[in-house]
């Protein structure tokens, strides 16, 4: 009798080792999990960095129109900071105020009276200039928006406010004529205007080069209304040169309710110089 042989049986795994994966489907598993370790590893790390890409635009946008908001007031040496004032319910910035056509090559007029006295010679050297330090009643002042300054009176729109510094906002470069600096007196004056009370009115007093170096100077006078009260003051705004990349910025206003202080700005301006 013929007999057939038995075929032969695997024996099963030891206890507690998986079986071996056989066939087609079952074979490439380990190499697919890898695969798809990986997938799921460059995903994760790609939305990681576009939220961080996100993150820091955000922020730089941020930063970007945040620089654009008006300082805070300098606070007299001594005094407690003013509180600010709060912000319009709707969160818009103040309109820009108009202003009128420059006038042809105007001299800053001379006040009468004799201004407050000269202690000593103020020289910014961050922004390359000097001029005159009053006396009594103009103090000594926190810089904030400015590298030196002066008040008189109390620390409240409308200001009587002396202060230098570097010009504001983007280097100019090289200027080399007196338009070139009128044209950045008039952009120093829009600066200005955030001292002034809101809705103030602009008129011409002064357009000319400024005395001693090179730059120019624009005088102005802000109306306005305060408590129902027609109010105003007059203000100076030099540009002047000094061999850097941004030239040096004057600015002194005085309100109509201390008139004494006017002659101030002609002191100012025949004793500013650069460094």
């Amino acid at each position: 009798m013929l007999t057939m042989p038995l075929p032969r049986v695997a024996p099963p795994p030891p206890a507690g080792e998986p079986a071996e994966p056989s066939g087609r489907d079952g074979g490439d598993r380990p190499a697919e999990d890898r695969r798809q370790r990986r997938r799921s590893w460059r995903r994760a790390r790609y939305a990681a960095l576009v939220a961080l890409g996100t993150a820091g635009a955000v922020l730089a946008t941020f930063s970007i129109f945040s620089a654009d908001r008006p300082e805070p007031p300098p606070v007299a040496a001594g005094a407690t900071p003013a509180a600010s004032p709060s912000p319009s319910p709707t969160g818009a910035q103040i309109p820009a105020v108009p202003l009128p056509k420059l006038p042809e090559n105007t001299p800053l007029p001379v006040r009468p009276g004799p201004g407050t006295p000269v202690v000593e010679t103020i020289e910014d050297r961050k922004a390359g200039i000097g001029y005159a330090r009053f006396g009594e009643p103009w103090r000594s002042a926190w810089p904030k928006a400015f590298t030196c300054t002066q008040m008189a009176g109390p620390v409240r729109r409308p200001f009587a406010l002396i202060g230098s510094r570097p010009l504001p906002g983007p280097a100019p470069g090289r200027l080399t004529t007196p338009q070139a600096y009128q044209a950045m007196a008039l952009r120093a004056v829009r600066w200005t205007l955030r001292y002034q009370p809101q809705g103030a009115r602009v008129t011409w007093t002064a357009s000319q080069p400024v005395p001693q170096g090179t730059g120019w100077l624009l005088g102005y006078r802000v109306s306005y209304r305060v408590d129902g009260e027609t109010r105003s003051s007059e203000a100076i705004v030099a540009v002047v040169g000094t061999g850097r990349a941004r030239p040096a910025l004057l600015f002194a206003t005085v309100p109509d309710d201390r008139p004494e202080l006017y002659r101030d700005l002609n002191t100012l301006i025949s004793t500013l110089r650069p460094l």
